[in-house]
């Protein structure tokens, strides 16, 4: 009871959207459960446990609210909930494409027919609700951050469990329909290396998107920051003009904005102190007009802002 109340409280610390999977599974426990009331109490104990970590955590936030971002938009920003765009970018882009690699698609329309298939199952009737469940919670968590979940594709991490069932029972039932046939003859072997090859064309095709997420495009910009973080102090704090992509921080080992969202000059004097450009843009030309201290290095702008503004007090 302990350790199942320590893990919840620990998900939920880590990632709050973790109550859209833990919550159907919760309920679908009651349901098969309610007549159980020595489950029932224990379930309210573990619930309550779980739930005092991350209420803690957010009462103790609001002292300070200025370290709280902005996260409303997550929500329905452009009213996209549920519209054309909705559908294609989640299931179409994200699901289908990016996740399930095109292929693995064959395995979801295979785990539909759960229900109504023949295949024995240990427990069927837990797993068909407990699919359901999980599936339930997951659109829910689409739905309810849909701009989110449209704008960021690591935001369906938190479907990836449901994903991962669906996909397994839809591989199971896939070799198993296929033995099943009786108007054929078919080797049993034929199934399970179709069922292989189709989930080894998922994977690799997954793959084939994802792995540009970990692809430096331009190595030049790395070199010179590599050469440039020891010219600087370790307490500056940098300005990276990146497209808003935090990876030059990374590499420069320093606090900053990966992002000038705001003029310059003010994020100058809220302590940033340098501004770093990967290719000569308009802030570094309007910069060059009024800093005396710039330095560049293959193309790439570092910005003494000092020179700029002047002192920060």
């Amino acid at each position: 009871m302990i350790l199942a109340a320590l893990l919840t409280a620990l998900a939920l610390l880590t990632k709050p959207y973790a109550v859209f999977i833990i919550a159907p599974v919760v309920g679908l426990l009651f349901i098969f459960k309610l007549k159980n009331k020595n489950w029932l109490t224990k379930g309210l104990i573990i619930g309550s446990l779980s739930l005092l970590p991350l209420l803690w955590w957010r009462w103790w936030m609001k002292s300070f609210p200025e370290g709280i971002p902005y996260n409303k938009w997550l929500f329905n920003a452009g009213g996209m909930r549920l519209k054309p765009a909705w559908w294609r970018w989640l299931f179409y882009e994200r699901i289908a494409k990016l996740i399930a690699g095109g292929w693995l698609t064959a395995f979801i329309l295979q785990a539909v027919n759960l229900p109504l298939s023949q295949v024995k199952l240990k427990n069927k009737k837990i797993l068909i609700w407990l699919t359901l469940s999980l599936t339930t919670g997951s659109l829910a968590y689409l739905i309810v951050f849909a701009r989110g979940n449209i704008q960021h594709d690591y935001y369906q991490i938190m479907i990836i469990p449901t994903l991962s069932l669906v996909f397994g029972l839809g591989l199971n039932l896939f070799i198993d329909n296929s033995l099943r046939q009786k108007t054929v003859s078919v080797n049993k072997t034929i199934p399970i290396i179709t069922a292989l090859l189709i989930t080894a064309f998922g994977l690799i095709f997954s793959w084939y998107q994802v792995k540009e997420y970990y692809k430096v495009n331009d190595e030049r910009v790395i070199h010179v920051i590599e050469k440039l973080k020891t010219k600087l102090p370790p307490e500056s704090k940098i300005i990276t003009d990146y497209q808003g992509n935090s990876l030059l921080l990374y590499h420069f080992k320093r606090q900053g904005w990966p992002m000038p969202t705001i003029p310059i000059k003010d994020l100058y004097f809220k302590g940033l102190d340098y501004y770093f450009a990967s290719v000569n843009n308009y802030r570094v030309a309007q910069l060059k007009n009024i800093c005396s201290d710039i330095l560049e290095t293959d193309g790439t702008y570092l910005v003494n802002l000092s020179s700029c503004y002047g002192p920060k007090n």
